[in-house]
């Protein structure tokens, strides 16, 4: 679901996450009101319509008072402008939405990342953290290290939280077998799964062509990225 939405952001500053992966951090011009999890469209300025906008999920919790776009830097005309951005630079965001959010319940969840799929489990995780909320959540994550943004604060966060569990798949092709080995009470969970799209199709189909009601997968795919299946 998007949400009328229209503001205006300040560029802060760049930070340099791992690999050739970064983080854009962003001040609102007015308040600004979201849900750990959501995304925005962001629009540059200076390059051609058919390249100025795209939606990334909001890395950042809203506890944190700042927005923050973590991506990969690629050869788009997009990408290549955000790279450049000075400091005190503004850019325009619209299409609030996403339900890829918390569920205030007693079911437990599982995260399942792929990579920089990681973004909007950060901002709920966070969020939670910031709030003294427990996760109660088993976070399945795959992919190198070098292409795993987040990973030592997440994993210090999961260390405080005995609510949370953090599992890593490095080196293999994720799929309901191997993933139900893992995770064995997989079954009372809502799984939530972000990542390129191949990456969430193909575990999505996975797990409920082994029996996991559709009903039971959230899924947050991110185009253009190509991503891994690891």
């Amino acid at each position: 679901m998007r949400y009328t939405f229209y503001m205006k952001l300040r560029f802060v500053e760049k930070r340099h996450e791992c690999d050739t992966i970064y983080s854009f951090i962003f001040e609102p011009q007015e308040e600004m009101t979201w849900e750990a999890g959501q995304y925005i469209n962001y629009t540059l300025s200076g390059i051609p319509p058919a390249d100025a906008d795209r939606l990334f999920t909001i890395a950042s919790a809203p506890s944190e008072g700042h927005v923050r776009l973590t991506t990969f830097i690629g050869e788009s005309q997009f990408k290549q402008k955000l790279a450049v951005l000075e400091p005190g630079a503004e850019v325009e965001v619209d299409q609030l939405g996403g339900d890829f959010i918390w569920q205030d319940d007693p079911v437990k969840k599982l995260y399942i990342a792929g990579g920089l799929g990681i973004t909007p489990f950060r901002s709920s995780i966070v969020e939670r953290a910031n709030q003294e909320l427990p996760n109660t959540v088993t976070l399945l994550w795959a992919g190198r290290d070098e292409q795993c943004p987040f990973l030592e604060e997440i994993a210090q966060l999961a260390d405080k939280d005995d609510e949370m569990t953090l599992v890593r798949s490095i080196g293999e092709r994720l799929n309901s077998e191997n993933i139900r080995e893992k995770v064995a009470d997989i079954e009372d969970r809502l799984i939530y799964i972000a990542g390129s799209q191949q990456f969430v199709e193909s575990i999505g189909e996975s797990l409920h062509e082994s029996g996991i009601a559709k009903d039971r997968i959230k899924y947050d795919w991110f185009d253009g990225y190509i991503g891994t299946l690891v």
